[in-house]
């Protein structure tokens, strides 16, 4: 197996978890203003605090990409 497909699956392991352990549809449920986010989270979820900073992380660029996308959209209908 060549090493940029394991690599490839090696990423996507790793982005699936953050995905599994910290589910989207369970944000709803955080303040995500609260001084202690990752400790908080991290307990809620039983995970750790670096894998919540993460997934922290990759919530706002996502929020920050689609409010920026959607903004300047036009409607076609």
């Amino acid at each position: 197996m060549p090493k940029a497909f394991r690599d490839l699956q090696e990423w996507d392991a790793q982005n699936f978890v953050k995905y599994a352990a910290v589910p989207h549809h369970l944000l709803k449920y955080i303040d995500f203003d609260q001084h202690d986010l990752e400790q908080h989270m991290a307990e809620l979820f039983g995970v750790s605090t670096e894998l919540c900073k993460t997934r922290i992380e990759q919530i706002k660029n996502r929020s920050c990409f689609y409010s920026s996308t959607t903004r300047n959209s036009v409607s076609l209908f």
